[in-house]
């Protein structure tokens, strides 16, 4: 595999380069790609560049994987439009107040986006609504019911997009 992402300058910090070729090389399904580790090594892939190939990729697989979705624009803006029925912190499930969960307001404010992109909005990136970036606080949502719904909601804009 040619590697064409381009190297850090200055002596600054960037991904391994033959880890990054591995893990595009051997990724058959969207999850092997998604909040992989790496080491950083001086003048390697240069960082932002890399993590841009890697979410085409994710949202390449999403697509042409074994995910789909079976979801039409307009079930998934009803799909929306019931989660945002409810309550701001109180759309999904809390965690109890010695676990951590999804920021609450960092969901609802993604959950906005979406709306805003699903009705003829800017796009929003779909790499945020994917586990892990998201921080996790004391008394938040329960990730799993948070992760469950973004998912649908990432694969259906991603679909609508192409």
């Amino acid at each position: 595999m040619e590697n064409r992402i381009p190297k850090a300058i200055n002596n600054e910090l960037g991904y391994e380069p033959s880890e990054v070729v591995q893990l595009l090389a051997n990724a058959n399904d969207w999850q092997s790609l998604s909040n992989q580790k790496m080491s950083l090594v001086v003048g390697g892939l240069d960082i932002e560049t890399t993590d841009r190939v890697i979410d085409a990729a994710i949202d390449y697989l999403q697509l042409n994987g074994e995910v789909t979705t079976d979801l039409e624009p307009e079930a998934l803006q009803d799909m929306l439009a019931g989660v945002l029925a409810e309550k701001p912190g109180g759309r999904f499930p809390l965690v109890g107040a010695f676990e951590k969960g999804y920021d609450v307001k960092t969901v609802d404010s993604l959950l906005l986006m979406v709306e805003h992109e699903l009705f003829g909005g800017d796009q929003v990136d779909t790499k945020l609504l994917r586990p892990g970036f998201m921080p996790k606080v004391r008394m938040g949502y329960l990730t799993s019911s948070v992760d469950e719904v973004f998912e649908t909601l990432a694969i259906g804009i991603i679909a609508g997009r192409n």
